[in-house]
């Protein structure tokens, strides 16, 4: 991963206008590979998962390097009754982006990880048509793939893998993110994944039950699925094909630039579609839950209609909001957010609405603007909770800052003191004792932190200054420094003091 420079005197903000659309010469990638199978990267297909005004940025995303992921899964019909899997098999088109050699590379197995509670076998590994053994480790949960040459800068490999797993059908691990529950199948990270290297290394943290498990750079998705003809089938992109053959129905989706690729399905699904800025919206819910479903869609939309102005558009074509088991409130994938399905029969809204417009936001902090989730998880847990406050103020009026900081932020804070819980916002997801105080804390205490630095700056610079944020970094990765340094040249104060108070201090 290769960190941006900051420029400080030639930002050019990104208008909330589109720009005339002029199509690039978009190259098709082939690449040979073992059982005389030759897929074809057709690289324009990607475009179709943009908004016409944002397409060049695959183009431009391919110049520099872009990982390509092609995959195909297959989820195994009878399976489902009993103890659900699947099959699957990738080829990754991967370029060396960094300043340095590579002698190995990383991918993640996160249904091994104790997370997700399912399993994952690897079958096959192909490096440029060479089987290879790879070595596992970490609980099986981290694969390793020797280099016989070293991959130098800018230089690109091919790897091809096959593989297997199960998904638990319990809502036993971590958060549930990962199982086929109450009829509702989801699947996050259900493919190998290459983590992020910086100059720390390869990042293969240990993941815990609770707080986000991913640190990936951008990638291309072009994904394959195969499942019983009767499930609705829910994913990130756009799917661009579908067929139907007896049981069985195969669907293709492609995505734009995206930190990961997320795919979920029910029998059970139906939907409400609504269009703004040019995205077209999806709220997917329990069949006999139309006014939530039709309540979900309205929250998602008005964060849209907030966000896209106050920040940077979204570029992508679609964006959807499915009601999915979880013991979480919401999770967030790019270009589709799930919420908690218990929210769907609850008569009282405020939670449901608050978890709705919180995972939507991510989709700047942290699908666009990427950052380690796992050793800074509140760059955008505690940011991403602050944010919700301009959806109440935009929404609901001027009065809504106050009554809705003091409602979420406030009183968390409060009952930390109260109790001699305290503790610094910044750490790592695993430094905290649990779930409960990694919530209180970073969710509760952090987005203080921008409450300040608001109050300090003023509106005009603090707003001035997300956008700035999020121009420079979107498609990469940011760290603190690169945040406080943008409220510094953009805001024009140092707003050191008031990290230390609220990120790195307590009472």
């Amino acid at each position: 991963m290769k960190k941006i420079l900051f420029p400080l005197l030639i930002i050019f903000l990104l208008p909330l206008a589109c720009n005339i659309y002029t199509q690039e010469q978009t190259p098709v990638y082939v690449t040979t590979s073992p059982h005389n199978m030759v897929p074809s990267f057709d690289l324009s297909l990607h475009k179709q998962a943009m908004q016409p005004c944002f397409a060049d940025d695959v183009d431009k995303n391919i110049k520099k390097g872009i990982t390509i992921y092609n995959i195909k899964i297959n989820i195994i019909p009878s399976s489902l009754a009993t103890e659900p899997k699947f099959i699957g098999s990738m080829h990754v088109h991967y370029t060396n982006t960094e300043s340095v050699m590579l002698n190995q590379l990383f991918f993640r197995l996160f249904p091994n990880t104790s997370a997700f509670g399912g399993t994952m076998n690897i079958s096959s590994t192909y490096i440029n048509n060479q089987l290879i053994n790879p070595e596992l480790v970490s609980g099986n949960s981290t694969l390793i793939i020797p280099l016989s040459t070293p991959l130098a800068p800018n230089d690109h490999v091919q790897i091809y893998m096959t593989y297997e797993a199960t998904i638990p059908t319990t809502m036993q691990n971590g958060y549930g993110r990962y199982t086929y529950y109450n009829d509702v199948l989801s699947l996050p990270n259900f493919y190998p994944i290459i983590p992020v290297f910086d100059d720390k290394g390869w990042h293969v943290e240990t993941s815990i039950p609770y707080g986000d498990v991913t640190y990936t750079d951008i990638a291309l998705y072009d994904v394959t699925i195969t499942a019983p003809k009767n499930m609705i089938i829910v994913t990130s992109g756009d799917i661009i094909a579908k067929s139907t053959r007896h049981e069985v129905q195969t669907v293709r989706a492609v995505t734009g630039p995206m930190r990961d690729f997320y795919i979920t399905m029910s029998e059970k699904f139906q939907s409400v579609s609504q269009e703004i800025d040019g995205i077209k919206i999806n709220s997917y819910y329990p069949a006999e839950q139309t006014e939530q479903g039709k309540f979900a869609l309205t929250v998602a939309v008005e964060s849209f209609r907030t966000f896209n102005q106050l920040f940077i558009p979204y570029p992508y074509h679609e964006f959807d909001v499915v009601a999915v088991p979880t013991k979480a409130g919401g999770m967030e994938y790019p270009g589709i957010i799930v919420v908690a399905k218990r929210y769907y029969y609850q008569t009282e809204k405020d939670f449901f609405e608050f978890v709705t417009v919180h995972e939507t936001i991510h989709q700047w902090w942290y699908g666009l603007v990427g950052n380690d989730q796992i050793n800074y998880p509140w760059l955008d847990e505690a940011l991403t909770q602050y944010t919700c406050i301009q959806y109440y103020e935009n929404r609901y009026g001027d009065g809504q800052r106050k009554r809705q900081i003091d409602r979420w932020f406030n009183n968390s804070y409060q009952i930390l003191l109260n109790t001699n819980s305290d503790r610094p916002v910044a750490g790592m997801v695993s430094d905290f004792s649990g779930a409960d105080e990694y919530g209180a804390v970073v969710y509760g205490k952090g987005p203080l932190f921008f409450e300040a630095v608001r109050t300090q700056l003023g509106d005009e610079a603090y707003f001035d200054s997300m956008r700035t944020y999020a121009e420079c970094y979107r498609y990469s990765i940011a760290d603190p420094q690169d945040l406080l340094d943008i409220f510094t040249e953009v805001g024009g104060q140092n707003v050191e003091d008031l990290y230390q108070e609220w990120i790195l201090g307590s009472q």
